[in-house]
Order: structure tokens, then C-alpha cells, then sequence
């Protein structure tokens, strides 16, 4: 059994990782996020990402460069929803 988490992406963050306008990230962003969404996000997402507040409340979020993602973790089944991905601007609107 690993050790690692599974990641789901909703359909808007999985569109968010197409590359390019005019729904994707920047190449560099896009790359930066999905090594981040396969690597330390998988790892120990705990660690990683922070609780948030108000109306984003039992949500976590996680910064890779300008971008944010914002996502939940199911301890129990060991799987992580990620439910959006944006540009830090725009992510909390």
C-alpha cells in the first residue's frame, strides 16, 4: 500500500491545467502546479497547505508561485479534491 495520497481535480482545475489561453495557466505555471499536485501535495498535504476561512471554510489552500489551489483532504480514504486552481488574483472571488 503507498504512502502517497490520491488527487482528484474538479473539471474547472483540470481545465485550469490545459496550457494556455483561454482557459489554461501559463506554460511555467501550469508546469510548477502539476509538479506540485504530484509531488508535495501527494506526499503530505497537511504540511503543505493551509486551513481557510469564512466562506472557503473545511477547504485548504496551497500556494505555487502566483497561483493558488484550493482543495480538501479525505483522511479516512487518503484522497485529495482539488476544486479549483487560479490565478491569486481571482482564486478567492
Amino acid at each position: 500500500m503507498s504512502d502517497l495520497y490520491d488527487v482528484r481535480l474538479s473539471p474547472g482545475a483540470a481545465r485550469a491545467l490545459e496550457v494556455g489561453p483561454p482557459r489554461g495557466l501559463p506554460v511555467a505555471a501550469a508546469f510548477a502546479v502539476y509538479e506540485f499536485l504530484d509531488g508535495p501535495l501527494r506526499q503530505d498535504p497537511w504540511r503543505v497547505s493551509k486551513p481557510l476561512g469564512d466562506e472557503l471554510e473545511g477547504f485548504r489552500g496551497a500556494r505555487r508561485g502566483e497561483y493558488r489551489v484550493i482543495l480538501s483532504v479525505d483522511e479516512e480514504l487518503r484522497v485529495i479534491d482539488v476544486v479549483r486552481i487560479d490565478h491569486r488574483a481571482n482564486v478567492y472571488r
